[in-house]
């Protein structure tokens, strides 16, 4: 009570002031229905700002969780592709039905480097998702690169962008594969080699995936040819390919899983010429 009272001694003036600009203003809206428009006005635009702020705070947190919805769905679609089935059929009665070959999840990227000359990524699926070493990872706009290492909620990805990445690609135009991998510097060119001579490479071709490593279904976008040259040591093409992906901007991918991998592989081992 002591302190209440020293507050008001100590303030009285200003506070009769406010008191008298309250009064004033009060009479004045009540007299003059220009102040009391202009008043209404106010309180109108002020109350509709705030509305908006809420309303984009609100759009802003429901365009995340669309985001992931489309991302589910996109999972879904891919994996009813035909480019992610067998080429098998199989034929019961009157009924036909492919095989499904791949499944795909969508996983959100939390991590990443793109500068570095061994760069990585770190996305927020892992083992309890069902998320495996050796596993492809690619995105919207084309191939990401191979999980890496996993633990029970996050995994690593080793993406294109890496010293030790060597991904199978093949031309869509004219079917002759070769390699690809980053020699550095530009993180949105990559070199593919060993492309055959007889390819008849030109500027603007695409490359795309092919299922020989078994990593990914075939026609998935890996870059664009930007130039090449003839190697003259092994008389094969050298192409500089712009990648489809901008790793500085990546954000959803989609983890890929071949359900027939172990299987294909283990059949290959027994053909290998070293094999026991």
């Amino acid at each position: 009570m002591r302190n209440l009272f020293r507050f008001l001694v100590r303030y009285h003036l200003f506070l009769l002031f406010l008191i008298a600009q309250v009064w004033a203003l009060t009479a004045a809206f009540r007299v003059r229905p220009y102040h009391q428009s202009y008043a209404w006005n106010t309180a109108q635009n002020a109350a509709a700002s705030v509305q908006k702020i809420y309303t984009d705070a609100e759009n802003y947190t429901r365009l995340r969780e669309i985001n992931r919805d489309l991302a589910s769905e996109n999972a879904a679609l891919r994996a009813r592709l035909s480019e992610s089935r067998m080429d098998e059929t199989i034929r019961k009665g009157a009924v036909q039905d492919s095989l499904q070959s791949y499944t795909f999840q969508e996983a959100e990227v939390i991590n990443a480097s793109f500068h570095k000359r061994s760069n990585y990524l770190t996305i927020n699926r892992g083992y309890n998702h069902g998320v495996r070493p050796g596993q492809g990872v690619l995105s919207p706009r084309g191939v990401v690169g191979v999980v890496h290492e996993v633990s029970k909620h996050y995994a690593t990805i080793i993406p294109i962008l890496h010293r030790r990445t060597r991904l199978s690609g093949s031309m869509a135009r004219t079917k002759h594969f070769g390699s690809v991998l980053w020699e550095g510097g530009n993180h949105r060119i990559a070199t593919m080699v060993d492309v055959a001579r007889q390819a008849n490479v030109k500027k603007g071709d695409w490359v795309l995936t092919d299922t020989r490593s078994g990593l990914f279904p075939s026609g998935i976008k890996i870059g664009q040819v930007k130039s090449f040259s003839l190697d003259p040591s092994s008389q094969s093409y050298v192409l500089d390919v712009a990648l489809s992906v901008d790793f500085a901007a990546l954000q959803t991918v989609y983890v890929v899983e071949n359900l027939y991998k172990k299987e294909r592989r283990a059949l290959e081992v027994h053909a290998e010429p070293d094999a026991p």
